[in-house]
């Protein structure tokens, strides 16, 4: 008897470890997509590209994930603040008052909103939301999927030597933190949001 449980243990637990590696390689496929066209984009500056690519953010997450993991709590919204006041904040500050920087972003409203959907929302569902989720959601898959990320910005590296696209990579450990604390990427979109509109 106890034989026969310790194999259906072990086979519940084999199908287990084949649904989590087909699952994780799809992801991982997506991400190779993501990253041609991420490439393609930054280094021809393809504006059709610039608006398929978030579709392609959306829509992935949206057909493998049931459901979303976008929640409204009053506690991870204040996570997100949080975190862009200790770690946002002091940047504008040092930019506007020490080198005297300027914002380089449009206050139209339709762009803040395309910042915030196209670009903040978008990146976020896919890779904490859907890609983290993917490969495990685990301390050791943030700093992975923060080197995917800082990967997809790598275009504006090579086309025009920007450092800052390879240092995307430390903002982005903050938003998979924030996704490994809550399974929320609302959090994470806040922070990126504000660190994308005022950086």
């Amino acid at each position: 008897m106890k034989y026969k449980e310790d194999t259906e243990k072990g086979c519940f637990r084999n199908v287990s470890i084949i649904r989590f590696r087909r699952k994780r390689n799809i992801a991982l496929l997506w991400f190779v997509l993501v990253f041609i066209l991420s490439l393609l984009q930054q280094i021809y500056a393809s504006v059709s590209l610039f608006f398929i690519i978030p579709v392609v953010l959306i829509a992935v997450p949206s057909y493998y994930l049931r459901p979303l993991p976008l929640g409204i709590s009053f506690s991870e919204l204040l996570l997100g603040v949080v975190w862009c006041a200790l770690l946002v904040l002091p940047f504008i500050l040092i930019k506007f008052f020490v080198m005297e920087g300027t914002f380089h972003y449009s206050n139209h409203s339709i762009n803040i909103l395309l910042q915030l959907l196209l670009n903040a929302f978008a990146e976020e569902l896919f890779f904490r939301g859907y890609l983290q989720e993917s490969l495990g959601n685990r301390p050791s898959t943030v700093v992975i999927v923060s080197v995917l990320f800082a990967l997809c910005h790598s275009g504006r590296f090579l086309v025009s030597g920007d450092i800052m696209a390879l240092l995307t990579f430390f903002p982005s450990l903050i938003m998979g933190w924030l996704y490994h604390k809550t399974s929320n990427v609302l959090p994470g979109t806040i922070f990126h949001f504000t660190a994308n509109m005022t950086l």
